[in-house]
């Protein structure tokens, strides 16, 4: 949809005022949308191997993207200690960047999963492709990550073992954590 530059601004704005938490944004994203009487904002930043993203519903679109960026302070208050000690850790230690790895995110039409064939061929109809840099990240900062971005999952290159992970929260509210369990890992400790 199209804003008006009173909105852009207010939205430069509110981003501009997370700069005395946070004061490597590289990108900001903000969408707009509405449910009726909703007004509904998305925000997701990019700053320097972090993602943060909040969401927010309001009367306004005003008042919307201040709630979001009241969120977004909030959790990178809660974390500020930990994304600290995560740039100093990255900045001191011999940190050996690895393998740019990638992944391709595909959403489907949900509608051409209902009136799929039942065939072993079949492919859904595919409503967007993005692709996605999987960040390099210990556990911990994996968890933190998910937190950050406002999801209930994570995909991530354990900096560990060099392994695709998953972190995930469940509906109690504890974190779960998936690893790839390597065969040649598993020979080892046999």
């Amino acid at each position: 949809m199209e804003v008006g530059d009173s909105l852009k601004g207010h939205c430069n704005e509110a981003i501009t005022g997370i700069s005395e938490y946070f004061p490597e944004i590289v990108d900001a994203n903000v969408q707009f949308s509405n449910k009726g009487h909703i007004h509904k904002v998305d925000i997701k930043l990019h700053a320097s191997q972090i993602h943060l993203r909040a969401e927010a519903e309001a009367a306004d679109y005003y008042l919307a993207v201040d709630d979001a960026i009241e969120k977004l302070k909030r959790r990178l208050k809660k974390y500020k200690g930990r994304l600290q000690k995560h740039r100093r850790r990255r900045d001191t230690e011999k940190f050996t960047r690895a393998e740019q790895i990638s992944a391709v995110h595909n959403k489907i039409l949900e509608e051409s999963l209902e009136t799929a064939p039942e065939t072993e061929t079949y492919a859904p109809d595919v409503q967007r492709t993005d692709i996605k840099e999987i960040q390099t990240l210990t556990v911990d900062e994996a968890v933190m990550q998910m937190d950050l971005m406002h999801t209930n999952i994570f995909l991530f290159n354990n900096i560990d073992t060099g392994a695709i992970n998953v972190v995930y929260r469940e509906d109690d509210g504890s974190v779960g954590w998936v690893e790839i369990d390597k065969v040649e890992r598993k020979a080892k400790s046999a």
